[in-house]
């Protein structure tokens, strides 16, 4: 793939350029994407891969390609995919770090009028296949946990600005992680989840204060210490309050434990799981009813398990706001019940219980016709949307209890 960029500036026109407007490169750059890279190492019988797909781009000291379309300075597309190849060949590879490094010096030094490189590297993940107990000498498996990257940029007369990182390290807990109290408002639809699934793919970029150092034992220890604080102890695991605070206690411990970087920056990308409600299911809700009869101990289709659902539903209390009438006060009971029991009421098409709060509605609105001698029309019906509103939610409330 080939890339040309080049951004430019429109300046106001003076009054003498009223009719010529004048322009500005303020950035270009150019080079080279994707070219694949197998680098095989062979020591006897054992070999040594690395994968590598390298992008080059390069910034030169004039503008003449574009500004007169003279190809006299170009470095071709082609001729940095070869440059990747030749150095490879003749100077190995070691890691993606070290290779960038070692192409932004050869586009420096090799060429004059360069005036900036910039290299993007992103590493294949082979391993060697475990085969009998041992690893294999020529043979290796993809093992996509993430994709390591890095980037150098070089300046003319400048030092090599470094910096790596990794991306799609898809990782995922089952408990232990919430997401609670926040902003309550009208535009909030999400609600509180005390415990929930989190899932995220993390992308990491960090820089270093130098560059002689071991940048694979670097990179291995920011990716453990992302899946450690994300999953914690292996019996007990780390409790999330949210995806916030697990970033800045992975960044605090990769910067207290790695002083080779100086700067590090995350992103966790929610990957939702949610919920499926099987209640449409029979079987299925049976099977649930029965799971949690067998947690009380009690068989399902019994007085007992019933009570036990009454003791943890959550709307168990709203029945007390309504006024249920007793035994004794409904027409033609027989002698022989209990006439101080509460009656059982369906919930059909009619009124429904009264709530108790109704009482002190009404008479609010008669102390108020009492006290001011007459009200606006307007008062009134307001008042009485209100008590209107209170009593269709508690109806709601009732049917549902």
């Amino acid at each position: 793939m080939h890339v040309f960029t080049a951004h430019y500036r429109t300046f106001l026109p003076s009054f003498t350029q009223l009719l010529k407007m004048s322009y500005s490169i303020v950035d270009d750059a150019y080079g080279k994407n994707n070219v694949k890279l197998l680098h095989v190492k062979r020591d006897g019988l054992l070999h040594s891969i690395q994968e590598l797909e390298v992008n080059t781009e390069l910034t030169l000291a004039t503008h003449k390609d574009y500004k007169d379309g003279d190809n006299s300075d170009i470095i071709a597309t082609d001729s940095q995919k070869n440059t990747v190849y030749l150095l490879a060949q003749k100077h190995g590879v070691s890691c993606p770090e070290q290779f960038a490094i070692l192409l932004c010096r050869h586009f420096i030094a090799t060429y004059s009028h360069v005036l900036k490189v910039k290299v993007y590297i992103e590493q294949y993940p082979w391993q060697r296949i475990d085969a009998d107990g041992k690893k294999h000498n020529h043979a290796f498996v993809m093992t996509p946990v993430a994709t390591r990257f890095a980037t150098a940029t070089l300046t003319r007369g400048g030092e090599i600005q470094l910096e790596a990182g990794l991306k799609d390290l898809r990782v995922l807990k089952t408990t232990q992680s919430a997401f609670v109290n926040f902003v309550s408002d009208d535009y909030r639809s999400l609600p509180d989840a005390k415990d929930r699934v989190f899932s995220t793919s993390v992308f990491s970029r960090w820089t270093y204060s130098s560059i002689n150092i071991n940048y694979c034992k670097i990179w291995n220890e920011v990716k453990d210490s992302i899946i450690k604080v994300f999953a914690g102890p292996a019996d007990v695991g780390v409790f999330s309050p949210s995806v916030q605070n697990t970033v800045h206690i992975t960044e605090k411990l990769v910067l207290d434990n790695i002083p080779e970087i100086n700067y590090i920056e995350m992103a966790l990308p929610n990957r939702h799981y949610i919920g499926v409600d099987l209640s449409k299911f029979p079987e299925k809700l049976k099977r649930i009813l029965e799971d949690l009869a067998a947690g009380f101990g009690v068989d399902l289709c019994t007085a007992e398990f019933a009570r036990h659902m009454d003791a943890v539903d959550p709307l168990k209390d709203f029945r007390s706001l309504f006024a249920i009438p007793l035994v004794k006060d409904l027409p033609c009971v027989d002698d022989d019940i209990d006439g101080e029991e509460e009656v059982i009421y369906l919930c059909g098409n009619s009124l429904g219980l009264k709530p108790k709060k109704a009482d002190g509605y009404i008479q609010n609105v008669l102390d108020a016709w009492a006290q001011m001698y007459f009200l606006r029309i307007v008062e009134i019906v307001e008042i009485v949307e209100i008590v209107e509103i209170e009593i269709e939610l508690n109806w709601q409330l009732n049917r549902n209890d």
